[in-house]
């Protein structure tokens, strides 16, 4: 057998059982994180390495606020005074942009 000639397909073998088992480690959770009180729905916008995550959610038929989420807990933003807040952002310390 050629051995430069086996090489290669080694190499792109040992590439693909490689790939395969970083593909197969990741899972993930998925979790409904709910609304705020009186909402009808929510959108979450960005999450950090914590499971924390921020973006927007109805508290009344028109008003959207920004949230945190962090352990099961939807918290109430608010707007910063206008008809509409969003949270884009969240850093690993749980401050929301």
């Amino acid at each position: 057998m050629n051995m430069r000639a086996s090489l290669p397909r080694f190499g792109f073998v040992l590439l693909l059982t490689a790939a395969a088992s970083f593909c197969a480690a990741q899972t993930y959770t998925v979790t409904d994180l709910g609304t705020l009180p009186g909402g009808s729905s929510s959108g979450a916008k960005a999450i950090n390495v914590n499971a924390q995550a921020t973006g927007w959610a109805f508290s009344s038929s028109t008003v959207s606020n920004a949230f945190f989420y962090s352990n099961g807990a939807m918290t109430n933003l608010g707007t910063l005074g206008g008809s509409t807040g969003i949270g884009n952002g969240i850093n690993k310390s749980g401050q929301v942009a």
